[in-house]
């Protein structure tokens, strides 16, 4: 039934017979274009104008005719950017975007023609353009797609989208774009192949993407291009068809089918036409990654595209709200992993990668200087306990995968590496957006996240709590390790050796803006829960790395002061263990800037407090630390006297050999570290002992003062609001006390086996007892067969 569903709605443009909503875009780009056209009197009307056709051209599809021949709706875009001088950056991208959006179209190219010939033979025009755009060209020459696909994240274009990303498209449109459509019509495709020689060029993306553009509409000359049996033009038609099947919202219909079948016919495989109508087969291609988390896609580009496609199939399901279809396949898949378990675990390995692979770039920058540059950190390294998210297993049955890796396709793009990339990052862009789509879905609809359902009538807080802190680490793992990335993106040194930097630049910009957008849902849909968690996520991943402290410090303040909701205005969103919890962490980090100042004056209303910069010199500092931690290895450790009763110093037996069922008891300890079994958002102490004596009274949060001012909120450790997810009680189990990820908090399939009943096993080793746990067997090599799977979907 969901295939059927896909198969009739699998084109988005397919060509309606009398589509009211397609006649409604067609005419708001008319009367947009008309305002334009007239020149409005003021600045601020035609920017708006601007603005307006724009935002109605980026919805216009291939299949729809505007009427707007005769007008002009570049020049007063020129005069606008000369007018406004403040803005004129910003103008002229909107100035290029509007040339792009409109060149993709085969009835707004008209418009493009028609402004290049005023452009070269209009004096006044041409001189206007050489002093906005400059004479020489840029390391950035994007192609039109590549333009207009980058703005699909935004749902309405602005000042401050262009502002914000920084484009600098105007000497790619004066040096680049508007050169190509000088170029003479009315010959066949095989002659203006030969006489701009596009066979050489072909790699060239703007002169590729201008040929998709100009003769999409033409598929009997491809046809008749491809009856050639030349190699270089079958080389040509099949660089041609990849590139237009990543962009199939703006490509006619018959040539996008046309490309599918020319290179389902060159890799000799079905896979490019099963994306289109199979959803289970998008799913799966996710799923293939999840079973290879060290795959290394730079040896993958075939997986790489396919990843690609898939990606931006399941993201035009979600634009037209089909994520119920997407639940309903996943769920007859049979699928250990959730749609939010599988989406952000495979966003978590793409942002890992990229970070790999643009850590050892910028390390190989030393290698004339140190011949070991392999080994060296970088500023961009994710914790060790990230990975827990990762599952150990197949979220389906091997046998199940329909991906098989194409050697035609990976020969041909073996070295490719930067087209990798791209695509990687495209993926990684789809993978945001996805999640934001999906977390207003659910939102809208009032979805509960939470699988789980209990079967008597007291409710079980403590398995509620450990599943939504496990759900909201899913999350912050996944969005942090992008935010990373968009850090990473910005440096000077990644990839500059063939591409440039500009384009990574942008890419980071959009990876940002997503993965902020992406955590003002996740505060929207979970409250007050997920803000204090989010604190203690920082709190703790601040102290593996400092680029994670600065990257904590920008998620807190887009949180706090920057979206759309208002936190310092919504007292629901903050309790008592959530004020407290953020002025330990300030108060640790704070270090005088002004990153630092808005939570003092807007949150706790005090001033910011001075700090002492200290000049430190590294060599004696270090001297210092090893001398301190030879003097405490070399202390003798007291020992109790015999009739004394011994002390619990926080010791813990690891195993309780007399428990009732297998459950391994809690590391204990008192030091704050990061290793891999700390329990997510929590110290290790038991304790809740603020890092500062000084914790301001007046916050409104402690009614009365304790005898230790440095426990000023210990006896209010369970007093936290309704919504908190801490019991009332002190003497109640810790729902924190989660050692490990568990994937069953996402399971969607049955999970009931008898071996799940096996006997206790008191080893004091951790073994798989059954079902899908992801206990560790540390007596010998884990093995873990599929063929369990088979039976649990029985």
């Amino acid at each position: 039934m969901v295939a059927a569903e896909m198969e009739v709605q699998g084109r988005k443009h397919s060509e309606p017979v009398n589509d009211p909503m397609a006649v409604g875009v067609a005419s708001r780009v008319e009367i947009a274009a008309r305002r334009l056209h007239s020149y409005p009197s003021s600045a601020i009307e035609a920017l708006d104008a601007a603005y307006e056709f724009a935002n109605a051209v980026r919805h216009l599809k291939p299949h729809q005719e505007p009427q707007v021949a005769d007008l002009d709706v570049f020049t007063p875009l020129v005069q606008l950017c000369l007018s406004e001088r403040d803005s004129r950056d910003s103008v002229l991208d909107l100035l290029a975007t509007t040339f792009a959006y409109c060149s993709v179209h085969q009835t707004l190219a008209k418009l493009v023609r028609a402004f290049v010939r005023r452009s070269l033979h209009n004096q006044p025009v041409a001189s206007q353009l050489r002093e906005l755009c400059g004479s020489f060209t840029t390391n950035y020459n994007p192609g039109f797609y590549s333009v207009i696909s980058k703005l699909e994240c935004y749902t309405c274009l602005d000042t401050s989208v262009f502002k914000a990303l920084k484009l600098n498209l105007g000497p790619t449109l004066r040096m680049i774009w508007i050169p190509l459509w000088t170029q003479e019509v009315g010959i066949d495709l095989y002659s203006a192949v030969l006489s701009h020689n596009l066979l050489v060029s072909a790699g060239a993306e703007s002169k590729l993407d201008f040929l998709i553009a100009t003769w999409a509409h033409a598929t009997n000359e491809w046809a008749g291009l491809k009856d050639r049996g030349s190699e270089a033009l079958k080389s040509l038609i099949y660089q041609t068809a990849r590139r237009a099947i990543l962009f199939d919202k703006w490509i006619p219909d018959r040539f996008f089918k046309f490309c599918q079948q020319a290179m389902s016919e060159w890799i000799e495989s079905d896979c490019f036409l099963k994306i289109e109508t199979d959803i289970s087969f998008n799913l799966s291609i996710l799923m293939e990654v999840l079973d290879h988390p060290g795959l290394n896609f730079l040896e993958e580009p075939h997986l790489a595209l396919l990843l690609r496609l898939a990606l931006r199939r399941i993201w035009n399901m979600c634009s037209d709200d089909q994520i119920r279809a997407l639940h309903l396949e996943l769920g007859k898949m049979g699928s250990t992993q959730s749609l939010l378990g599988l989406l952000n675990i495979t966003q978590y390995l793409l942002a890992r990668f990229l970070l790999r692979v643009g850590s050892l770039v910028m390390s190989a920058q030393n290698y004339n200087s140190n011949k070991e540059w392999m080994l060296q950190d970088t500023p961009y390294q994710l914790p060790g306990f990230f990975d827990n998210i990762v599952p150990a297993i197949p979220p389906v049955p091997r046998s199940t995968f329909s991906f098989v890796n194409n050697k035609i396709e990976s020969e041909l793009l073996a070295n490719r590496h930067i087209e990798i990339i791209s695509s990687l990052l495209d993926s990684l862009k789809c993978l945001l957006s996805i999640n934001k789509m999906i977390l207003r879905y659910y939102k809208a609809n009032e979805v509960q996240v939470l699988a789980l359902r209990s079967t008597s009538s007291q409710k079980d807080t403590t398995i509620d709590n450990r599943s939504t802190l496990e759900i909201l680490q899913l999350y912050f793992i996944s969005m942090t390790s992008a935010l990373l990335l968009s850090r990473q993106l910005a440096e000077e040194q990644y990839l500059t050796i063939t591409e440039g930097q500009h384009e990574y630049t942008i890419q980071g910009r959009l990876i940002e803006t997503e993965a902020l957008a992406c955590y003002e849902s996740i505060i929207s849909m979970f409250k007050s829960t997920s803000l204090l968690q989010l604190v203690k996520f920082s709190d703790r991943i601040s102290m593996a790395e400092l680029s994670l402290q600065k990257a904590s410090m920008q998620i807190l303040n887009f949180v706090f002061f920057e979206a759309s909701f208002s936190v310092t205005q919504a007292p629901s969103l903050t309790n008592k263990l959530t004020v407290q919890a953020l002025y330990e962490y300030i108060n640790l980090w704070n270090d005088g800037s002004s990153a630092f100042r808005q939570f003092y004056t807007e949150i706790f209303k005090i001033p910011q407090p001075l700090v002492k910069r200290v000049q430190v010199d590294l060599e004696k500092f270090l001297c210092s630390l090893t001398f301190e931690i030879r003097k405490d290895s070399s202390t003798p450790t007291p020992i109790a006297s015999r009739g004394a009763e011994p002390k619990n110093n926080g010791y813990v037996p690891k195993y309780n050999a007399h428990a009732s069922s297998f459950v391994p008891a809690s590391k204990a300890g008192g030091k704050h570290s990061i290793d891999n079994e700390k329990p997510f958002g929590m110290p290790a102490s038991n304790q809740l002992t603020p890092l500062s004596a000084d914790f301001p009274q007046q916050l409104g949060i402690c009614h009365e003062r304790t005898e230790d001012a440095g426990n000023a909120f210990a006896a209010q450790r369970y007093s936290g609001s309704a919504d908190s997810m801490t019991p009332s009680s002190a003497q109640a189990p810790s729902p924190f006390s989660v050692r490990r990820w568990d994937s069953n908090c996402f399971s969607q399939g049955l999970n009931n086996s008898p071996e799940a009943s096996s006997a206790v096993v008191s080893t004091g080793k951790d073994y798989i007892l059954g079902g899908h746990n992801k206990a560790t067997n540390n007596s010998r090599a884990q093995s873990v067969h599929v063929d369990r799977f088979d039976y649990v979907r029985q």
